[in-house]
């Protein structure tokens, strides 16, 4: 509600932002209902409205309580919403936890695919470093191998 008028996030330009989603809906939902539009057609446009929807409670809960929760903005979704880390957690030995594509303030850049695996390149040469097993693992009492 604070934001001037000319910001991204203004309460004017996300009343806008529903507005025009609403609109989309409408037509949408008129394309989903013709008997002109194929039964393709028809479900694409019922995907496409009910997608709208969710986007339009986005921005009302958005409104509301100041929190944007939706990972795409502006008018059409065109814009990729880039997290934000409001307090770090840290790994027992002190180095802070880092997800990819979240923005840390401490070090004022978004995390990346390539810092993550040269965070992980650094570990692998520590001694005492073991990888997590991924996946589903069976313990039994039979050593299974190709041999028969």
């Amino acid at each position: 509600m604070a934001l001037p008028d000319d910001d991204k996030y203004s309460f004017k330009s996300v009343k806008q932002w529903i507005k025009h989603s609403k609109d989309l809906v409408l037509e949408y939902n008129k394309i989903a209902r013709s008997r002109a539009s194929s039964s393709q057609e028809a479900q694409k446009a019922s995907n496409a409205a009910d997608h709208k929807k969710v986007y339009i409670r986005d921005l009302e809960y958005y409104l509301k309580t100041g929190d944007f929760i939706s990972y795409f903005s502006g008018q059409d979704e065109l814009t990729k919403v880039i997290p934000r880390c409001v307090a770090l957690a840290y790994y027992e030995d002190g180095t802070p936890k880092r997800s990819c594509g979240v923005f840390y303030p401490d070090i004022s850049v978004v995390w990346t695919k390539e810092m993550d695996e040269t965070m992980f390149a650094y570990m692998r040469d520590d001694t005492n470093y073991v990888p997590k097993k991924s996946g589903t693992i069976a313990i039994t009492d039979k050593q299974f191998n190709s041999s028969l």
